[in-house]
């Protein structure tokens, strides 16, 4: 029986020390940009800076949609969206009128900047004054930015995609 007992502590000895070893190795990709530390240079009313911008009108988004994207795979989903992105650094704001009746339609991130706990972000619809202006196709705006990176709470935002987004 001694052998066993010594295999047993064997076995044990090695699956606490790869255990060990691996958590040193180990590092989450969704380290924000401005962790709470860094938060305090950051003011409430501070602009956070946007890097690159891209708006598109004939997305065929089926819906209004405001999301913060955080990663690739996300991004992804959005096929007409070709931003350089660092997302180790930095994290995509994309806002979506949904579906208009008028090519001069728009949507537009205006500003984004820190509030009290949480990220604001200023956006705008506009419409165009004039009925005759209507569009024979629907036409479905955005407006994505890319900003520095952080993991508070964006006001109005959220990083969950809904399903069948695109018109059909």
């Amino acid at each position: 029986m001694p052998n066993r007992s010594n295999r047993k502590a064997c076995w044990l000895t090695c699956v606490l020390s790869v255990c060990a070893l691996g958590s040193f190795g180990c590092r989450s990709s969704k380290a924000p940009a401005y962790d709470s530390q860094r938060l305090s240079d950051v003011q409430p009313g501070d602009e956070l800076p946007i890097h690159t911008e891209m708006i598109q009108r004939e997305t065929r988004i089926a819906t209004p949609l405001r999301i913060v994207i955080y990663d690739y795979p996300s991004l992804s989903q959005f096929p007409l969206l070709n931003l350089d992105v660092d997302f180790k650094t930095q994290m995509v704001l994309l806002a979506a009128m949904g579906p208009a009746s008028s090519r001069l339609c728009e949507i537009r991130i205006e500003g984004v900047w820190m509030g009290n706990g949480e990220i604001e972000v200023d956006v705008k619809e506009f419409y165009p004054q004039d009925d005759d202006l209507r569009s024979p196709m629907i036409v479905s705006p955005i407006h994505a930015v890319v900003v520095p990176r952080c993991e508070l709470p964006i006001s109005g935002f959220t990083s969950r995609i809904p399903k069948n987004i695109f018109l059909q």
